[in-house]
């Protein structure tokens, strides 16, 4: 018969079996745990990707594609398999707007493989597969794992609407002084703040004040102080009922001289504020 300790030694063999078969299946069960974790992430990364409006690209340290999303492949007219693996600069930002060469090593994008810090670009164009170009703004951000530089990921928008905004915008600027700069009378503009942000030169030669004089000063500086409150009173009562201020008044010179004046405003509104034109013309003559 086998003795007491050769029994409690196999009991102890035998349950020790099995303590590592269940710790064993334990770290199977959190195995699977993890791998289908990983997975969630991996769809879920792949429909953020999927559904972005922005272009998504990765690059590793040689400037080579490793990942796009079909928001890139739809704006630069090229598939996956025609980006992956391929050098990007000599693909979509080999050029400037102006047609001129674009050296890599001068590239905003590969900065970020040498210095490790974002970069943000926005008076750039990418190029499409059909040699055309659009204005982008981009944001290329270093990949960094361990502590070690890997590549970058970069995000970007194709801002063609916003650039041919900003055209009218300059135009119709452009227009407006054109105009104003011909017109017989005073032209000015304030801000929500009452702060004078334009004038045109009519305007300096009626106050006899400067650019210098007047950029960052109140609109009712020029008031004769014996007409500040009747012209505060009713330019209130105008803006609040978004009606036309038409006022006669004096304005204070520099030098002390005392002018008449006509003060027409009109108040318009945005989702920026409150903005005022108005005009201003010297009627000591004719009263």
């Amino acid at each position: 018969m086998k003795q007491e300790a050769e029994i409690q030694q196999e009991t102890d063999i035998f349950q020790k079996a099995i303590d590592l078969a269940k710790e064993n299946q334990r770290l199977a069960q959190e195995r699977e745990q993890a791998e289908e974790q990983l997975k969630r992430a991996n769809r879920q990364n792949e429909l953020i990707l999927s559904s972005a409006g922005e272009g998504i690209y990765g690059l590793d340290l040689e400037g080579n594609t490793t990942f796009t999303n079909p928001a890139a492949e739809k704006m630069l007219g090229y598939t996956e398999e025609e980006l992956l693996g391929k050098p990007q600069h000599a693909l979509i930002h080999h050029s400037k707007p102006d047609g001129s060469p674009y050296p890599r090593e001068d590239c905003h994008i590969y900065a970020a493989f040498k210095d490790g810090k974002v970069h943000r670009e926005s008076e750039e164009v990418f190029w499409r597969k059909d040699g055309t170009c659009f204005p982008v703004e981009y944001v290329s951000t270093p990949i960094i794992e361990n502590a070690k530089l890997i590549g970058a990921v970069v995000t970007f928008t194709d801002i063609t609407e916003r650039k041919n905004l900003e055209k009218k915008l300059w135009s119709n600027e452009q227009r407006f002084r054109a105009i104003s700069e011909s017109s017989p009378v005073g032209i000015f503009q304030i801000d929500g703040d009452d702060f004078y942000i334009y004038f045109n030169t009519r305007w300096q030669v009626i106050t006899k004040r400067t650019m210098k004089d007047s950029l960052g000063h109140k609109w009712w500086e020029i008031i004769h102080p014996g007409d500040k409150e009747l012209v505060f009173e009713y330019w209130a009562k105008c803006e609040k009922g978004k009606e036309t201020f038409s006022l006669d008044c004096r304005i204070l010179r520099p030098d002390g001289e005392v002018v008449r004046c006509q003060i027409k405003a009109s108040f318009f509104y945005d989702d920026y504020g409150k903005t005022t034109i108005g005009t201003i013309e010297e009627i000591s003559a004719r009263r």
